[in-house]
């Protein structure tokens, strides 16, 4: 007869089918190849900003100590106004960060505003 059988049609099918998905595949491994490698630079970045932030702790902490030793033992002074500084010093980390949230949006905004740009809210 000449024709194929129902098999043959169907072997064939799948055939084209994988073919199909082979071309799929090497379509999204190159698409998603740089993937390992931005992993790799990122976690590169995060170990890097990880010691200069524990370095800035240790100086900042450095910085208290000196701090609490001229506030104790070398400015003279009212005892409420150099427990003000220590205390002003102390919470100095747990504050800095919305202050600094806050007037970099101030900033944006006055950007925007001078620049004639749309102002958008981050998410963060």
């Amino acid at each position: 007869m000449g024709g194929k059988t129902v098999e043959e049609q169907q072997y064939d099918s799948v055939k084209g089918q994988n073919i199909e998905l082979e071309k799929k595949k090497i379509i999204l491994q190159e698409t998603y190849s740089t993937d390992h490698q931005r992993v790799v630079y990122q976690s590169e970045e995060s170990a890097n900003l990880d010691t200069i932030n524990r370095a800035l702790f240790y100086t900042y902490f450095a910085f208290f100590v000196v701090v609490v030793y001229i506030l104790g033992f070398v400015m003279q002074g009212s005892i409420y106004f150099r427990g003000f500084l220590l205390i002003l010093f102390a919470i100095y980390p747990f504050v800095i960060k919305p202050v600094e949230y806050f007037l970099f949006d101030v900033l944006k905004f006055a950007s925007s505003i001078f620049n004639g740009n749309v102002y958008t809210v981050d998410k963060i």
